[in-house]
C-alpha cells in the first residue's frame, strides 16, 4: 500500500539544536530535510530512541531568532549504509506555536514557488 501524505513538506536544510527531554546537553543535528508544519527529518550523529521528547529550536534563513518547538520522535533510521553510527530521525511536533507554524508555512510557500514545471512530453 502506498503512503499518501496531506502535509506538504519541502527539502530544505535548516539549522536545528535539540535537547532531549531530561537531558541538559543541547546537541545540533548534522543536517535535516522533509520539513513541514507537521515536523521534520534530522540526521544525527546518534541514536534518540522514539517516544523520545525533544525540545528544538529551528534556525529558518532570514529569522533573525531560532523558532522554539516540542517535539516527539517518531521514528529512527540507521544510515550505517551510508555513514556509520549516523541516524535518520523523524520528529513530529507537538507544541508548535501558531507563529512558529505560520513561519514554517511561509518558508515552504517561498521554497514551493522556486520550483519549476517539468517540461511536457509532446
Amino acid at each position: 500500500m502506498e503512503e499518501q501524505r496531506q502535509i506538504v513538506r519541502v527539502d530544505i536544510n535548516v539549522g536545528v539544536s535539540f535537547r532531549v527531554d531530561g537531558q541538559a546537553t543541547v546537541q545540533k543535528a548534522l543536517a535535516s530535510r522533509a520539513l513541514s508544519a507537521a515536523g521534520l527529518q534530522l540526521l544525527l550523529p546518534g541514536r534518540i530512541s522514539p517516544k523520545e521528547q525533544v525540545e528544538l529550536e529551528i534556525y529558518l534563513p532570514h529569522q533573525s531568532s531560532p523558532l522554539k518547538a516540542s517535539g516527539e520522535v517518531a521514528w529512527t533510521e540507521h544510515w550505517g549504509d551510508v555513514y556509520e553510527g549516523y541516524w535518520m530521525v523523524g520528529v513530529r511536533f507537538i507544541g508548535l506555536g501558531e507563529s512558529v507554524r505560520q513561519a514554517i508555512e511561509k518558508l515552504i510557500e517561498e521554497e514551493l514557488s522556486k520550483l519549476k514545471p517539468l517540461p511536457s512530453e509532446g
